[in-house]
């Protein structure tokens, strides 16, 4: 199997639909904080949802924008991607970092100089508050479009099939634009 951009993208996708679905299975709060009497400093608690977004925000822009520049996403792809361009470079300085072991510590000094873990969780309340609104109704309309599609284009086939006897391979490109 060769492994390019555009499959790292569709993986950068998956993985962000996955996010969205466990944000929205659960109210609790992402970026937990606590104060000690010990340390003044703030501590931050990163869970694995926690990193799954912070991953999810440094593949944004750089993966999947390239990849895939006119299409259109799965709904809870599209929320995510659509909350992320309105927010105004309060996730930019992530991008650079990829969350790893090594990076956690400099994640976590970030998000607690840049107060981002505030943000972060504002971010993701409003994309819950969004889905409640109306993704449901958008997730119903794509699944009834993919429908719709999939048995015209199955149609298609079996009438090239039946004009042309012969016919032993079809090949459809399907662009979006």
């Amino acid at each position: 199997m060769i492994i390019t951009k555009d499959f790292d993208a569709i993986g950068a996708l998956a993985e962000i639909e996955r996010l969205v679905i466990n944000l929205l299975k659960t109210d609790d709060v992402v970026f937990l904080t606590e104060s000690t009497k010990t340390s003044p400093k703030t501590n931050l608690d990163i869970g694995t949802l926690a990193r799954d977004f912070l991953n999810a925000i440094i593949i944004h822009d750089t993966l999947i924008a390239e990849a895939f520049p006119y299409h259109n996403f799965n709904p809870l792809v599209h929320l995510f991607i659509k909350h992320l361009d309105d927010e105004d470079d309060t996730f930019k300085k992530m991008k650079v970092f990829s969350v790893t072991i090594f990076n956690k510590i400099k994640i976590m000094n970030m998000l607690r100089a840049e107060g981002l873990y505030e943000k972060s969780n504002k971010f993701i309340y409003n994309i819950r508050q969004e889905a409640k609104n109306s993704l449901i109704k958008a997730i119903n309309n794509r699944h009834r479009s993919v429908n719709k599609n999939s048995i015209s284009i199955k149609r298609y086939i079996d009438y090239l099939f039946n004009k042309h006897a012969r016919l032993l391979v079809i090949r459809i490109d399907l662009y979006l634009y």
